[in-house]
């Protein structure tokens, strides 16, 4: 699961009706110009060497926790889980390579279901696995979907379905960048665009960044404009638009450096909606990076974390950071997650806390 229950991740729905369509800018000006973000680490996952050891592969890692606190861990297509206890202790490890029952080819998305079984999104065999509580492989079906993005599974509180980025190809489903699936890996619903239009001309036209607003809608960003929807199942329109007016994330997003070489797209990264605020974390450009700057072109080098957090009411954004570590999603309202190579080399993934410092 995305953002999940064992550690009260609870998504509460905003005060008031939403007019259809409604556009929101919110100014590039920070509220509390003194104030910062600070993080520390309460978990940390994986090791440098022994069966906890976390895939370094792209340096991303995902995820899930089930009601009793335990922690499943995903690489980026990955063909196993690593197993962690609440506190971060390696138990076991799921799956491997291969195409039979419980093997995986290329794991894009995992997921807690009802009574703590485990689901597995298996981009590469476009299979959804099924374990038990107990980590035993119960059963596995056919995707009608193709999961899309880095972390593209979202479970909502009302259990019985899940939502997801993906990229389809059938002519009833092609353009549209959200879709509703049931338990059983099959498609319900279509949504998220108002034309159901597909560019491939944009590297991630065809998915968003997914959250649950807790009300039956979702909350869905578009990763190459700082533009935030409130969406619903049932519509064709969203409900709400909330667009950030950022020079230092423009629209488009593709800038030119001096040399005349594109600088690494910006990217809205994940969302969380917290009361009456969002949390948003996106990827910006290292200072660093030159179109001469070989050693920044690995992704996890070439990116800065920048976490925000906004005021859903007064339409203004609180507080800002920027960190050299790239983090990857918002774990629940307080915590945030991401892959770092401790002393250069070595990959752990942190879940980590997230506090205001100074006085707003």
């Amino acid at each position: 699961m995305k953002h999940g229950h064992a550690i009260g991740l609870v998504f509460l729905l905003l005060g008031g009706p939403a007019t259809a369509q409604e556009v929101r800018h919110i100014p590039d000006k920070v509220q509390c110009a003194d104030c910062s973000i600070a993080l520390s680490t309460v978990i940390r996952l994986g090791a440098g060497e022994g069966p906890g050891m976390i895939d370094w592969r792209g340096g991303q890692s995902f995820p899930a926790f089930d009601s009793r606190g335990r922690i499943y861990l995903r690489g980026f297509f990955t063909t196993e889980l690593k197993v962690y206890d609440a506190k971060g202790k390696y138990e076991t490890t799921i799956g491997r390579k291969g195409d039979g029952p419980g093997e995986f080819r290329g794991i894009m998305g995992i997921a807690v279901g009802p009574a703590d079984s485990l689901y597995v999104f298996d981009r590469l065999a476009m299979r959804m696995s099924v374990f038990s509580p107990d980590n035993e492989f119960v059963r596995s079906t056919r995707l009608e979907v193709e999961p899309a993005g880095w972390d593209p599974l979202v479970v909502p509180w009302d259990p019985g379905h899940f939502y997801m980025t993906a990229n389809m190809r059938t002519p009833e489903a092609v353009g549209w960048p959200i879709h509703k699936i049931d338990m059983e890996g099959s498609r319900i619903r279509s949504f998220g665009s108002s034309t159901g239009e597909y560019s491939p001309s944009l590297s991630f036209s065809g998915t968003r960044v997914i959250a649950d607003a807790g009300d039956g809608t979702l909350w869905s960003g578009i990763r190459e404009e700082y533009i935030i929807e409130r969406i619903s199942p049932d519509l064709t329109e969203p409900l709400e638009v909330i667009r950030r007016d950022a020079d230092w994330f423009p629209t488009p997003a593709y800038v030119d450096t001096d040399h005349g070489k594109k600088r690494p797209l910006p990217l809205v990264v994940d969302i969380l909606q917290d009361g009456d605020r969002m949390w948003v974390l996106l990827w910006d450009t290292d200072p660093k990076w030159s179109e001469a700057s070989p050693e920044l072109d690995e992704e996890y080098k070439r990116y800065d974390s920048v976490i925000e957090l906004l005021d859903l009411v007064e339409d203004r954004v609180i507080v800002r950071s920027r960190f050299d570590e790239l983090y990857h999603q918002f774990i629940g309202p307080g915590l945030i997650g991401g892959t770092i190579f401790e002393g250069g080399l070595v990959p752990v993934y942190h879940v980590m806390k997230i506090d205001i410092v100074g006085s707003c």
